[in-house]
């Protein structure tokens, strides 16, 4: 993502280290490929979220185990990618990518739980299941992370994100504190919903067996 937050001009704790070019590698019409420094006003850059399944314990759904994916949402920034190609007089590009899943449910978790914490004040740690992810206890994230059904705003905002959270019944006739969070909603409508409060939320698991 250090390209893409390059290119965007996102806000980076070490603005003078930031990076003045983009490596791109471009492929070529016979099969080669060659790697070409683009200087950012000129470059195209990707960013690319996993999209999760809906959080199981919020729609009543099945148990799951670890993190499922459904797909995944490409953001791109800066230049269009077909100008940028045909510019280098290339048919393409290419690269390599490795997305940290439940990193990525660890990063919502981090942000879902300390937006609660600030709009609604503190409670008991142990009934926060994004709290027990953001530390690694808790390795099945889909149960208590997902994709929103709809986006906070279906249109592009001013904002870079958007976040809310609510009160809403569990399957389990509980009241439990979700976050929605639109991750780059000036881009994307991509939102994600985490569970940061939910009383008793370990023992879901042996109800759902019932």
């Amino acid at each position: 993502m250090t390209a893409a937050r390059a290119v965007a001009g996102l806000p980076t704790r070490r603005k003078k280290s930031r990076h003045r070019t983009v490596s791109t590698q471009f492929i070529r019409s016979d099969g080669s490929s060659t790697r070409e420094e683009v200087p950012l006003a000129q470059a195209s850059a990707q960013m690319f979220l996993p999209l999760l399944a809906p959080a199981a314990m919020i729609y009543g759904l099945e148990p799951v185990v670890g993190v499922q994916i459904s797909g995944i949402d490409t953001i791109n920034v800066g230049q269009k990618l077909y100008q940028v190609i045909a510019e280098h007089a290339a048919v393409g590009i290419k690269g390599t990518l490795r997305l940290e899943h439940f990193t990525f449910c660890q990063l919502l978790c981090k942000i879902a739980y300390s937006y609660q914490i600030a709009m609604h004040g503190e409670f008991d740690r142990s009934e926060s299941p994004a709290l027990a992810i953001l530390k690694g206890e808790e390795l099945n994230a889909s149960n208590w992370v997902g994709k929103s059904i709809m986006p906070l705003s279906e249109f592009p905002t001013s904002s870079l994100h958007l976040i809310t959270s609510d009160s809403r019944a569990s399957t389990f006739r509980q009241t439990i504190q979700v976050t929605t969070i639109q991750l780059f909603s000036n881009v994307s409508q991509s939102a994600y919903e985490v569970v940061v409060h939910a009383k008793d939320w370990q023992s879901w698991y042996s109800h759902t067996d019932a």
